[in-house]
This record gives structure tokens, C-alpha cells and sequence, in this order.
């Protein structure tokens, strides 16, 4: 039959489509399948140019399971009402995302394997991986904590093995934005470790640092020992002011009251972060650096011991970035599979 400009072929009924039929538009497009009432009603199959659908229907709308094709791209999984809702398999550029869905965004849990071969582990929110999850990059990299909006923010914990120092890298602690921010603690394969405040990926304010037989304790600014610190070396204390990582001025009282009250951070951090904490034993072995220490008085410079501290500046160590990239590899992490164009209803034609 001919109707408007496309062709129908199959059962009718009091005037209407019911039962197995064909239909092919001017468009090119072509449904054949179940009708009831003239709507797609059951199993059917739509074709268009290079996107197709195969599956089942309810009142016109794709609904249920069903397998859809554009191009490379892959889903099949549960459809409500003409949108991707439920549990099933998409695959986009060769990067495959197996786990739950609502409408036509990842939503709830999912693992998502990419083409590189990293994977997501975790909660999605909306499209983005949002709550508890792990990512694990393709170099051994691994994050294990919270997400928001994509990116890491709130408590995790980071590590990365380093075959060349035979060590590993890790972080326990804050994040915000996909940056290290607020207390954490931060351990280097030599097993010498940053116990402390970050802002913006920096030591920033109070913290302690410490290598074999010596410590800093102190203020930082944006990775640099700056502000009132201590600084013991083989157990010789020097208490003082630090600008750029250099003792600028000595003095013997301790810095924010007793040398009790420096231990309190520490022993917190202890507590609240014991995964970093207590993996810290197994890379303690192999820490031989030595800081030099240097005072500054007036313009004479007077060096002390042969002590170099070659673990501060984390933020330049060239592979601290590397192994740590941030952001989280986002941009392999679509927010959304764009399926409200590609995937949109347009058969206003087939519900008559």
C-alpha cells in the first residue's frame, strides 16, 4: 500500500497497521517488524542509511533489549520509552563501557575499557564518573578513591610502582578538582615521605617532610620550605625562618609552641591515613639523601654538613608529572554518548 509517500506492506486491521509489516520512507528508512494499532509493538528492525536498530518496541518507542549500530559505534543493553536506560555494552571509537545507564548517559555503576588501555572502575553520575571508583592507567598508575564530576575530588589514595628506582610512588589523602588539596601524604621510593597540608598540587602551609635520620618540620609555600620551620639533621635541631628552602635566620624556641606539638600532625595523619602510612615500611630501605643545610647571615652564607635535600621539589620532578598525570585522563571519559542526536525519535510517521 501507498500511504503519503512511503509504502507499507503487511496486515491490517480496522484501518491500521496490526500484525508483521515493512514500511520503507522516501527517506530511505525501513521498519519491519510488529504492529500494534499502528504503532511498532514487539520485535522489529529499523534501518537507516548506516545506523540501525534491532529489537523490541512498545507504542512506537524502541523499549526493552535491543542492539544498535551506527557506523563503528556499538550498544546493546535495555531501552525505556525510546532512550538507553538500564543495564548494557557501549562501544565508541574502540573504547568499550560495560555497566549501567539512564537516560542515554552512563549512570550508576560501569567499567569503561579504553583503546590505550586504561580502565575505569566505579560510579557514574550523569555521564561522568562520579562517587567511589578506580582508575588504573596503562603505565601501572592506580587511584583508588572518590570522584566528582569527572575528575578526582575528595579522599584517595594514588600509587605508582618505579621499576628504574625500584620503589614506589604513592598519595594518600585530599583532593579537589583532580589535585592534590588539603591534608595528605606523599611517599617517594626511597621511602622518605611528606606528611601535611597540599593546595593546588603544592606543599602548601604546615607540613612534615623526612628522610633517613632527619625531618623538616614546618611551613611551605607553593613546594618550598618557607616560613617558620625545623630542621634536624643526624640529630642536630635548627629552628628558624626558611625562605626558598634556605635558613635565613636562627633561633632556638620551637616553632607553634613545644616540640610536642609538632609530632600532633603526624600522629593525626597516622589515623586518618593509614593505607599510605602503613605502606610506607616496605619502601624504607634505600634513603641515602643527604641536605645540605644552609644559613644565611647577613651577607655571609655558611653551609652546613653535606646534606642535599634532592626530594623537595616535587611539583619540577619531571617524573612525578609523568607518572601522576592529571587531569584523569578525562578526555577519554565522554560525559555523554550524544545519543540524544544520533538516536532521536523521528517516527511521528510509524505512530500513525
Amino acid at each position: 500500500m501507498l500511504l503519503k509517500g512511503r509504502v507499507c506492506e503487511g496486515i491490517w486491521q480496522n484501518d491500521r497497521k496490526h500484525g508483521h509489516c515493512k514500511e520503507i520512507f522516501n527517506s530511505g528508512e525501513i521498519f519491519e517488524g510488529e504492529y500494534q494499532n499502528g504503532k511498532p509493538q514487539g520485535k522489529g528492525i529499523y534501518t537507516k542509511n548506516n545506523e540501525s536498530y534491532e529489537g523490541y518496541w512498545v507504542n512506537g518507542f524502541k523499549h526493552g533489549h535491543g542492539i544498535w549500530k551506527m557506523g563503528n559505534d556499538f550498544y546493546e543493553g535495555e531501552w525505556k520509552f525510546g532512550k538507553i536506560d538500564g543495564q548494557g555494552i557501549y562501544i565508541q571509537n574502540n573504547n568499550k563501557y560495560t555497566g549501567s545507564f539512564r537516560n542515554n548517559l552512563k549512570h550508576g555503576h560501569g567499567i569503561e575499557n579504553f583503546v590505550n588501555g586504561d580502565l575505569y572502575n566505579g560510579q557514574f553520575c550523569n555521564g561522568k564518573p562520579e562517587g567511589q571508583g578506580t582508575y588504573i592507567w596503562n603505565n601501572g598508575a592506580e587511584y583508588r578513591g572518590m570522584f566528582k564530576n569527572g575528575v578526582r575530588h575528595g579522599k584517595g589514595v594514588w600509587n605508582k610502582w618505579d621499576q628504574l628506582k625500584e620503589g614506589h610512588y604513592g598519595y594518600e589523602g585530599m583532593f579537589e578538582n583532580d589535585k592534590k588539596h588539603g591534608q595528605g601524604v606523599f611517599t617517594w621510593p626511597s621511602g622518605n615521605y611528606y606528611v601535611g597540608a597540599f593546595v593546588n598540587d603544592y606543599r602548601h602551609g604546615y607540613g612534615e617532610m623526612f628522610w633517613k635520620d632527619q625531618y623538616y618540620k614546618g611551613y611551605w609555600e607553593r613546594g618550598m620550605q618557607h616560613g617558620d620551620g625545623e630542621l634536624s639533621i643526624n640529630g642536630v635541631v635548627k629552628r628558624g625562618r626558611f625562605e626558598n628552602n634556605v635558613l635565613t635566620s636562627h633561633r632556638s624556641n620551637n616553632i607553634g609552641g613545644s616540640g610536642e606539638s609538632n609530632f600532633k600532625l603526624t600522629n593525626n595523619l597516622n589515623q586518618t591515613f593509614s593505607h599510605g602510612l602503613s605502606q610506607r615500611s616496605k619502601y624504607m630501605p634505600a634513603m641515602g639523601h643527604k641536605p645540605k643545610l644552609i644559613m644565611r647571615k647577613g651577607d655571609r652564607t655558611i653551609i652546613l654538613d653535606s646534606f642535599i635535600i634532592t626530594d623537595i621539589p616535587i611539583e619540577n620532578d619531571p617524573d612525578f608529572l609523568t607518572i601522576c598525570p592529571v587531569p584523569c585522563q578525562q578526555k577519554k571519559i565522554k560525559p555523554k554518548m550524544n545519543f540524544s542526536q544520533i538516536l532521536k525519535q523521528n517516527f511521528s510517521t510509524l505512530r500513525k
